[in-house]
């Protein structure tokens, strides 16, 4: 480990602050592990971490103060990966998933940013659900909310719910929620996204004002006997660039009480292939027995 600065550089504190002393950019990656270091002072290194001495000493007590020169989700954004992620990533992260119950984490991501009044929650990696994800609303037709929940597209993002998990997503409660850049990998009678209303005598609508988009739903073309979207009183919204292949059933559009009629949505640009017998592409209007 060497340092690049041949003198330190002092600088002063501000409003009661203390003086931070930049210390030079180290050769290694990592808070350093040798030399003698005084309280306050601050290195960089080779991956562009910065390093805050908390405690002199040999080698003295480090905190990380950055990620590693990835740029950082902005304010409203929580971003959850993988233990096995580059380090730079794990410094980034909101929370760190184990893979064995990562619906934990997410659904954890999910419930804060919608504490904070709406904003994004972004993965990475193929995390294992042992329960669904639940995106529901308030209830309320007029609920401000809004919540995108995304990957970093299908190729470096996969949900896999194991198959004793009914659906991988749940949306409900006039949920507004955009849904987009995902795998989903499904296995026997597993739902990718099923949605359904709220018992409302007014609006009886399941998500409203939201986005379901560039996702690829693969049920393996192994005995899959689920839906890969099963939305019940879907409005306003729009549902377009999927694939869809090796599923029994693709997209389920269902009204589910006479006292709303849901619509007004934009459905376009999906591939749809079903592998399984008496399966189906398309159905659309009331649930079907089955």
């Amino acid at each position: 480990m060497t340092r690049r600065f041949l003198t330190p550089v002092q600088i002063a504190g501000a409003n009661n602050a203390s003086a931070v002393r930049i210390a030079g950019r180290l050769t290694t990656t990592g808070a350093p592990t040798s030399g003698t270091w005084a309280l306050g002072d601050l290195v960089v290194d080779s991956a562009g971490r910065f390093y805050l001495c908390t405690g002199s000493g040999t080698p003295g007590t480090w905190t990380s103060t950055s990620s590693g020169g990835a740029v950082r989700p902005g304010p409203g954004t929580r971003y959850v990966v993988p233990a096995t992620a580059p380090q730079r990533e794990l410094d980034m992260a909101d929370y760190v998933m184990d893979g064995t119950a990562d619906d934990v984490q997410l659904q954890a991501a999910y419930n804060d940013v919608v504490t904070a009044g709406g904003g994004t929650v972004v993965f990475a990696g193929e995390p294992v659900l042992a329960a669904p994800l639940v995106f529901n609303g308030t209830g309320e037709v007029d609920d401000s909310v809004t919540v995108h929940f995304r990957g970093l597209g299908n190729y470096s993002s996969q949900l896999k719910p194991a198959a004793s998990v009914a659906d991988a997503i749940v949306v409900s409660a006039i949920a507004r929620v955009q849904i987009t850049d995902f795998g989903l990998a499904l296995t026997g009678a597993t739902n990718g996204i099923r949605s359904f209303a709220v018992d409302d005598d007014t609006y009886w609508r399941s998500f409203d004002e939201s986005v379901i988009a560039r996702l690829w739903i693969t049920g393996g073309y192994n005995g899959h006997t689920g839906t890969a979207l099963k939305l019940g009183s879907a409005f306003r919204s729009s549902i377009h660039d999927l694939h869809i292949e090796g599923v029994k059933y693709g997209l389920e559009l269902s009204a589910e009480h006479s006292d709303q009629n849901p619509g007004d949505l934009d459905v376009r640009r999906m591939m749809i292939g079903v592998s399984e017998a008496n399966g189906a592409a398309y159905i659309i209007g009331r649930p079907p027995a089955r």
